[in-house]
């Protein structure tokens, strides 16, 4: 990196007609690259200073930037602020918008509280929504930025964060320096104890049930026979669903779809919540 200046420039743009001063400013970079920035800006012609150079431009003239002083860049704004009012002391017509300084135009905390209070709850527009989503996928179609961002992102998840805002992450960035096969071999002993995989059910948010016997009962009035199915005894009760139908040589699925009421049996079982 290159080292930070100890010095600046405060420097002056004069009409290139008259040679009179029209604005002020400070830099720390040479006067040329700051000239060719003053006239690339130009464009934008929003501001006072801005819209006088696009005049210039327009004509085939540019203004002339020269040195006023070099001071210690601590003083940059101090002195920035002094020539700005002493020009204007003079009457001299200055293009300026504000009294000078960098200080003066950073926005205040409490400005900042106050846009953002006011954008809050606001809805992009079905139009605003379509427009980004369209740039989005133009911009991501680059296989330079894709791979630059896979890049990125296996770093921070060596580093165990998570995401670009910095957030550490519990899981990532603990690299495993043992045997991956003895590692397997150790979870599979541990999740065939039936009470290491009832923790982990509950972990998941699984909810105690009860599986009951089918009964069919088949009950006669005046004109047929009628069979009313109804339950019978218990035959188990858990939280782990996949442990209740391998025992009872059932399938998952349908023992899903029985607990939440989207049919009513399983074979010759009945599964229900506590």
């Amino acid at each position: 990196m290159k080292p930070f200046p100890e010095t600046g420039t405060i420097y002056t743009l004069n009409d290139p007609i008259t040679g009179m001063v029209r604005y002020v400013g400070q830099t720390i970079v040479p006067l040329k690259e700051r000239l060719k920035k003053h006239i690339a800006d130009s464009a934008k012609a929003n501001v006072h200073v801005r819209c006088w150079i696009k005049g210039l431009v327009n004509q085939g003239l540019r203004p002339v930037i020269k040195v006023l002083e070099i001071c210690n860049i601590d003083l940059l704004d101090e002195r920035e602020v002094f020539h700005i009012q002493d020009f204007r002391s003079k009457r001299i017509d200055l293009t300026n918008i504000s009294l000078g300084g960098q200080a003066k135009r950073i926005i205040a905390p409490e400005t900042i509280d106050k846009i953002s209070k006011s954008l809050r709850g606001r809805k992009q527009s079905e139009k605003t929504k379509e427009k980004r989503s369209i740039s989005l996928k133009e911009t991501w179609k680059s296989p330079g930025l894709r791979e630059l961002k896979k890049t990125q992102t296996t770093l921070l998840n060596k580093l165990g964060i998570i995401g670009t805002k910095g957030k550490p992450s519990k899981k990532k960035g603990l690299p495993f320096d043992g045997d991956r096969k003895k590692l397997s071999n150790s979870l599979r002993k541990a999740y065939s104890n039936p009470i290491v995989r009832e923790q982990m059910a509950i972990r998941g948010g699984s909810k105690p049930f009860k599986v009951f016997v089918l009964k069919s009962i088949k009950k006669a009035n005046r004109y047929r026979k009628k069979t009313i199915l109804e339950k019978g005894d218990v035959v188990y009760v858990g939280i782990n669903i996949s442990d209740a139908c391998r025992v009872l040589n059932l399938k998952r699925t349908n023992a899903s779809k029985c607990l939440i009421g989207k049919r009513p049996t399983v074979g010759h079982y009945i599964f229900e919540y506590i």
